[in-house]
């Protein structure tokens, strides 16, 4: 249980990584264009 959950902790970060890089990505190119 505990493993399962550390997994999902993991994966919901990982997203969030993801989804963060992905503003700051489309940010950055609208502040370049």
């Amino acid at each position: 249980m505990v493993n399962g959950t550390v997994e999902l902790s993991v994966t919901i970060n990982d997203i969030t990584t993801v989804i963060t890089a992905l503003i700051v990505a489309s940010l950055g190119a609208k502040l370049v264009l």
